[in-house]
């Protein structure tokens, strides 16, 4: 059985795909605790819209997906801070604004511009094992700034999650790093487009995070565990998809389902 997953592991077309998802799992769900402690739900729910702006035009203009989602999730992103920098502005009220403005916007270019069924579910359903050379790069980079920013910027961000008036007041830039966040969230959805597609991608970003913030007292610990817990389920829902021959994305959702189940099931019976 170990052999025959190595023989699989190591064609090229897979091997592109584990070592992505491995790097992924392990490293986004920090960008999940990130949404949790700042929350900001509702801007991860305008950000997946804006994935599906963003795949849509890509095939409208027969564009590579990856850059062109990670583009609009940009421009997204930058028209909420922008708007957010009024103080009477409503960051929770505007993302939605936009998280219905981009979802029609897709809505439109597809009918307009026929887009074909099966290339619409393209955009909801990723897999890595499709991707190329050009977009592991891109994921490996969004990964590494990600875990360079929780690393060398830990200390600030934790005084940011806090308390934000007290690190603005102790000298931290709190506007500073809340648009970096902000802007790595964006980064990191749309990564993970690829490889879970719209529908799932929560299972790689957010199901650690909530499962690691049931038990994890401090943000040090939360980062840890969610880190773990999504490296446990970016592996196990890669040996389910390749054992049992099931698609993969939904593997991994199943099994950071079926933890967070288990944990609050857990939680309440103590």
């Amino acid at each position: 059985m170990i052999s025959s997953m190595l023989e699989i592991i190591l064609l090229p077309p897979v091997m592109k795909g584990f070592i992505s998802l491995m790097v992924v799992s392990a490293v986004f769900p920090i960008s999940g605790v990130m949404i949790l402690r700042m929350n900001l739900l509702q801007m991860r729910f305008m950000l997946t819209h804006g994935v599906i702006l963003g795949g849509a035009l890509s095939l409208v203009i027969g564009a590579p997906q990856l850059p062109v989602i990670i583009a609009v999730n940009l421009l997204v992103v930058l028209l909420l801070i922008k708007l957010s920098d009024d103080d009477s502005g409503n960051p929770g009220r505007i993302s939605v604004l936009l998280m219905v403005l981009t979802i029609g916007l897709a809505g439109i270019l597809m009918h307009k511009f026929k887009v074909a069924a099966r290339d619409t579910l393209s955009i909801l359903w990723g897999s890595p094992f499709t991707l190329n050379v050009s977009d592991m790069i891109i994921i490996l980079f969004i990964a590494a700034v990600l875990l360079i920013y929780a690393i060398a910027g830990f200390s600030r961000m934790n005084a940011v999650f806090f308390n934000a008036d007290l690190a603005q007041s102790a000298g931290v830039n709190v506007r500073l790093h809340r648009t970096m966040i902000i802007i790595i969230i964006s980064l990191t959805t749309a990564a993970a487009i690829k490889l879970m597609g719209a529908l799932l991608v929560d299972a790689l970003i957010i199901l650690p995070a909530f499962i690691a913030a049931s038990f994890s007292g401090s943000l040090k610990k939360s980062l840890i565990n969610a880190s773990l817990l999504g490296a446990v389920f970016g592996f196990g829902g890669f040996y389910l998809s390749v054992q049992f021959d099931l698609p993969l994305s939904g593997s991994i959702s199943i099994l950071g389902g079926a933890a967070y189940l288990l944990v609050r099931l857990r939680r309440k019976s103590l």
